[in-house]
């Protein structure tokens, strides 16, 4: 029984061989692969299409971006310049206000001194009249 196993399988595999040989005998391309290179041209024209359409896409949001970078620059200046107005006003406001403190400061003491002498005067006047 052995014997006929190897020799139906020699037999199957001689058959296998030699139905290969017709297929292996057939041309490659048959008359209905033009319509799938058609379809694999189309497909390829459409992923080109699309990629185009992107790249287009892609183009526009960059040069929103940079629009956008362009306008953030713009503002960022201005309050800059801004800041630095304001800046110079507060510093300005600061100085008049100190000048303004130094200034009563200097009139008070001087009612002070001014206090003191006059309360002096009288105390020595008062002394000369008790006497």
């Amino acid at each position: 029984m052995i014997y006929v196993f190897v020799f139906s399988s020699v037999e199957a595999y001689r058959y296998q061989i030699e139905n290969e040989r017709p297929v292996r005998s057939e041309p490659l391309v048959t008359a209905s692969a033009p319509s799938v290179v058609d379809e694999y041209e189309q497909q390829v024209r459409e992923l080109q299409q699309e990629l185009s359409q992107s790249e287009g896409e892609r183009q526009l949001l960059r040069e929103r971006l940079n629009e956008i970078e362009l306008e953030l620059n713009k503002a960022n200046d201005e309050k800059s310049s801004v800041s630095a107005m304001y800046e110079e006003q507060l510093q300005s406001i600061i100085q008049e206000r100190n000048a303004l403190v130094e200034h009563h400061t200097t009139e008070i003491e001087m009612l002070q001194s001014e206090h003191n002498e006059s309360e002096e005067q009288l105390r020595n006047e008062i002394q000369e009249l008790q006497r």
